[in-house]
């Protein structure tokens, strides 16, 4: 489940990835950041396939303060949905698809 201080963070996190207001970048293995001077949001998503469970997971990492938080939302939950939304803007902004898919446009 997010964590309700979460939802509207991510929902507006959506919305300026959508806007193309802010770029995200892949990292490892199913995972990409979104960056600001201060602090750093990571999300990824992973599967436990002893529990058969996958889960989407969300990290805030606050650079000048050392916060480190987070939450994770397995395929059982309400919210993975949303969780599964941002990780879809995120990863398509990482691949800068929109430019990716018009120059496949362009191509045919």
């Amino acid at each position: 489940m997010i964590p309700d201080v979460y939802k509207t963070f991510i929902q507006t996190i959506i919305q300026k990835t959508n806007d193309e207001a802010v770029k995200w970048e892949s990292t490892r293995d199913e995972a990409y950041v979104l960056r600001t001077s201060a602090a750093t949001v990571e999300v990824g998503y992973y599967v436990d396939h002893d529990a058969e469970v996958s889960y989407y997971y969300f990290k805030y990492f606050n650079i000048e303060k050392k916060t480190d938080v987070g939450f994770r939302v397995n395929n059982l939950e309400d919210d993975y949905q949303t969780m599964e939304r941002l990780f879809a803007v995120a990863g398509a902004s990482a691949a800068n698809i929109k430019d990716e898919l018009s120059s496949f446009l362009g191509d045919l």
